[in-house]
């Protein structure tokens, strides 16, 4: 009892105020007030703000409570009591700071491995990623058997991305994907889809993915030509709903640029809203197509003309993960790897170049590349507390820095920053605004 009227006289005492570095955002009737280190955050409507500027380490909590009682006459119990234990529990607030400790002797463990199958592809689209870097030699089933093996056995159970050039053009990939599949682990395909093109096809694929995602951008048909070639539409169409009819979860991915960007809602209307976008980068052949390019404002404008969340829902929908769980950096070298035909590791799948080679799994153990190589602990390092960029955003623990080997690939380092941290900002903002808590 008497640490209970101890605690009390604490609480009906005390002078809550923000942390020193408090961040405040307002937009659209609603305001968050975040906290960037832990990161930790509470969100309400502006009606509720005039409690909050209170909260300045001159005014006790009972102030804070009578001013409620005597304004919000029809809410006092609920808001007091919620405000009660947030003062307690919050870290927006001082003496509450419970961000997670980071442990610097942590072992990852990939659990997202990019099997890049081969290099040919039946397409030549005009903004390939995959044609800047050196093209190998399709190699045999039983290589990568043993290179799939070597990765689960250190592993466990990863789920295997099965990408290229075009997987479908690998004469034995099925045989491959039954192999991993029996292994316990699941599968994603990466395709242009044109080549599922029967029933078989589509049942062999939708018993061995767990998930598909078939590239298309459009449905206009000249401007599809233009981009990816003639008669894809069809194709594609024809895949998508020979899946769909299989039950397999099939999502379409649609690279939004000046040429699609005005028709995302009826293209997303026609795939059942199984529709994920990415923007247009400059990079591979896309560096010779910069009148596709759109800025990071334009690229969110885009996608919340008709509604803020319905094409940006991801971060909305895990925003309360990040909360005193900070994310320090993107998944390359940690949660991904990425491997090629000759068994050369790379840190993730858009940095297939010499420079990026980790190592081999003909000649040394996955375990030692992945632990070992120099290459992998330099991008650990990396994270948004030494990115120039980043160390002084505010929501630099949610974002984690955003995707570096997109901004590398760019020619922009590792180091670097691009336009589209713009859009990761606003999108950001957004789920905070309208989070719960």
């Amino acid at each position: 009892m008497r640490g209970w009227s101890w605690l009390c006289r604490k609480i009906s005492n005390s002078t809550p105020s923000f942390v020193d570095n408090i961040f405040i955002y307002s937009e659209n009737e609603r305001i968050f007030f975040l906290n960037p280190n832990s990161p930790d955050w509470i969100s309400i409507k502006l009606y509720y703000k005039p409690i909050f500027d209170l909260i300045n380490n001159e005014n006790s909590e009972k102030d804070i409570f009578d001013f409620i009682s005597y304004n919000y006459v029809d809410e006092k119990d609920l808001l007091i009591s919620q405000l009660k234990n947030l003062f307690l529990t919050s870290s927006v607030f001082k003496n509450n700071f419970k961000v997670k400790s980071s442990n610097n002797k942590q072992k990852y463990l990939p659990n997202n491995i990019y099997l890049s199958l081969t290099d040919n592809c039946n397409l030549h689209c005009v903004y390939c990623y995959a044609t800047e870097r050196k093209k190998n030699e399709d190699t045999t089933i039983e290589k990568w058997k043993d290179y799939v093996s070597s990765l689960i056995k250190f592993i466990g159970k990863p789920n295997f991305i099965f990408t290229g050039g075009e997987p479908l053009t690998l004469p034995y990939l099925f045989e491959l994907a039954s192999f991993i599949k029996e292994k316990g682990c699941e599968l994603v395909l990466l395709t242009n889809g044109t080549l599922i093109l029967t029933d078989e096809i589509a049942s062999k694929i939708s018993n061995l993915f767990s998930l598909v995602k078939i590239s298309l951008d459009t449905l206009d048909e000249k401007t599809s030509k233009e981009i990816r070639g003639v008669g894809v539409i069809e194709k594609v169409n024809n895949a998508f709903f020979l899946l769909k009819n299989k039950g397999c979860n099939v999502q379409i991915l649609s690279t939004v640029t000046t040429k699609t960007c005005n028709s995302i809602n009826s293209f997303t209307e026609h795939f059942e809203n199984q529709v994920n976008f990415q923007p247009f980068y400059l990079m591979g052949r896309g560096k010779k197509q910069k009148e596709l390019s759109i800025t990071g404002e334009q690229y969110y404008k885009f996608l919340t003309e008709t509604d803020k969340f319905r094409y940006l829902h991801d971060y909305r929908n895990r925003i309360n993960t990040f909360r005193n769980n900070p994310c320090k950096r993107c998944a390359m070298a940690t949660n991904e790897i990425s491997i090629d035909q000759n068994g050369n590791v790379y840190p993730c799948h858009l940095l297939h170049y010499d420079e990026y080679i980790c190592g081999n799994l003909n000649e040394q153990n996955i375990k030692d590349i992945y632990y070992n190589s120099e290459i992998m602990k330099k991008i650990r390092s990396i994270n948004v507390d030494n990115l120039p960029q980043c160390k002084i955003c505010p929501i630099r623990n949610i974002c984690g820095g955003a995707c570096r080997a997109r901004i590398d690939v760019i020619n922009n380092g590792l180091f670097g920053h691009d336009d589209f941290c713009i859009f990761e900002k606003k999108q950001i903002f957004d789920a905070l605004l309208f989070s719960s808590g």
